[in-house]
């Protein structure tokens, strides 16, 4: 089982590795969060406004931006894929929409699936 330490090391030398397949989910997350969070004139009011309209249908989903993972924390892999889990219309919304210039990131079905697989894995290191 990977925990803290083990995490750290499989998440910045396993996933340089070609073709390992939690590197696409993962990559495609981490880049939304940072693109939207380092554009505050345009893809962080539009996902501000995207979350407001969700909102109104779930009210579950509150104005909330994705954690960005960060290497000091162990647990912050997880942090961003439970968020970008439970806002994946939004996401989706973002990606599809040609002014955002986010398709590149968009991520399929098995993707997603993955994804929360990953979740699925750190959440036993998180409630530890």
């Amino acid at each position: 089982m990977y925990c803290q330490s083990d995490w750290f090391l499989l998440r910045y030398e396993t996933f340089n590795e070609p073709g390992f397949v939690l590197t696409i989910p993962y990559h495609k997350v981490w880049k939304i969060t940072f693109k939207i969070v380092h554009s505050a004139t345009i893809l962080l009011p539009e996902w501000r406004r995207v979350v407001a309209d969700l909102a109104l249908k779930y009210p579950e989903l509150t104005e909330h931006l994705i954690p960005r993972d960060v290497i000091t924390r162990w647990n912050s892999t997880y942090n961003m894929l439970e968020v970008a889990l439970k806002y994946r219309k939004a996401i989706d919304i973002m990606m599809s929409s040609r002014e955002n210039r986010l398709r590149e990131y968009e991520l399929t079905w098995d993707e997603w699936n993955i994804a929360a697989q990953l979740r699925d894995v750190l959440n036993i290191c998180h409630t530890l």
